[in-house]
């Protein structure tokens, strides 16, 4: 579970949004990935899961009026944010493994944190006036959230990403 693995934002996805005018639109993405193990022996159990929430936006200008009958371009600019979760415990840990156990699932939740921004452009056509096809490509940019201690780590990345959009509208 963690930003890169697909899961928080699938390559197939669902999203909201509306045009507020004939230039200036926003969408929502909401994403969720948890992934939790169990292992019992006799009447012990451990488990562990981790687990991310990425809520996410982009706000888009389109380059022209949207009632225009031609393919409809437009820019955006998005932010995300991953927020962690991260456990580990267990009805047979002593106090020392307990630490231990606390002290994994909190590195854990620093490595799964993270912020990310992306921009791009777009276009869309309507096929009929309630469904549109388009196209749009970007560049991510993703930051982990916290820093590790000893030695102070924190990662990032850049991607492009390219999507097709079928889009369904409320006229």
């Amino acid at each position: 579970v963690g930003g890169l693995d697909g899961i928080a934002r699938p390559q197939l996805m669902a999203y909201g949004g509306a045009w507020f005018s004939n230039h200036i639109g926003a969408h929502v993405a909401f994403g969720v990935a948890r992934l939790q193990t169990t292992t019992w022996v006799e009447d012990v159990y451990v488990q562990r899961h981790w687990g991310v929430v990425r809520p996410a936006f982009d706000v888009r200008v389109a380059l022209l009026p949207r009632t225009d009958p031609r393919p409809s371009p437009w820019v955006f600019l998005g932010a995300h944010i991953d927020l962690p979760s991260a456990r580990d415990t267990s009805n047979g840990y002593d106090e020392d493994e307990e630490l231990q156990a606390n002290r994994t699932a909190t590195l854990d939740r620093v490595r799964l944190g993270a912020i990310g921004g992306r921009i791009g452009f777009g276009a869309d056509l309507a096929l009929i006036p309630a469904l549109h096809l388009g196209l749009q490509t970007a560049v991510d940019w993703q930051r982990s959230l916290f820093q590790t201690q000893d030695p102070s780590v924190a990662t990032s990345w850049v991607a492009a990403e390219a999507a097709l959009l079928l889009e369904l509208h409320w006229v």
